[in-house]
């Protein structure tokens, strides 16, 4: 049960990014794998910065995902 959960909401979140990126005028499969992207670093870094108690993952991950994101919208 949890696991479905889990695997919806994943799904669903990285949809809205995805739908949002497809309305910035980013091509439906490299929106979809930016969203994938941006969920999966999201994620990491949240899980990095709880094990060692430190929010430079958070941080990182911000700045190069405004980067990339900036980038995708100009393609």
């Amino acid at each position: 049960v949890v696991h479905g959960a889990c695997a919806d909401a994943f799904r669903d979140i990285t949809e809205l990014f995805a739908a949002a990126l497809r309305r910035d005028g980013v091509p439906a499969t490299l929106a979809h794998e930016r969203a994938l992207f941006v969920v999966a670093a999201i994620e990491g870094a949240l899980l990095l910065a709880k094990a060692t108690r430190d929010t430079a993952p958070i941080r990182i991950v911000r700045d190069r995902l405004t980067d990339l994101l900036g980038e995708a919208v100009v393609s």
